[in-house]
């Protein structure tokens, strides 16, 4: 990635980083992505329900505080092959087969 980054902007004595100068780097997302999901900043994630709801047949009252265990989910073997394993190449949109509503 470094002899990437310095290709690019070796024409610029400043080293100013664009927009531009990102799109030109076709592993920077992919990279970021799986750093963060395999050193995630933060174990926990809440979230507070304000109002009741239902999913999936379960009942949930307002006030009620939902804990995820983010490091489990980024190794979840059922969502990750080879989940211990820092592959950026998984990220790639033609590599992802996600479900996820958020495409």
């Amino acid at each position: 990635m470094l002899v990437k980054i310095n290709s690019i902007f070796s024409q610029n004595s400043l080293f100013q980083l664009t927009h531009s100068d990102l799109s030109k780097l076709k592993y920077f997302e992919p990279i970021i992505k799986e750093v963060e999901r395999i050193f995630s900043i933060t174990n926990l994630l809440e979230r507070y329900i304000t109002k009741p709801i239902e999913v999936s047949g379960y009942h949930w009252q307002a006030s009620t505080i939902f804990q995820f265990d983010l490091v489990s989910l980024h190794r979840y073997k059922d969502y990750w092959s080879n989940s211990e394993i820092f592959d950026p190449d998984r990220l790639f949109l033609e590599n992802n087969k996600s479900e996820s509503y958020l495409k």
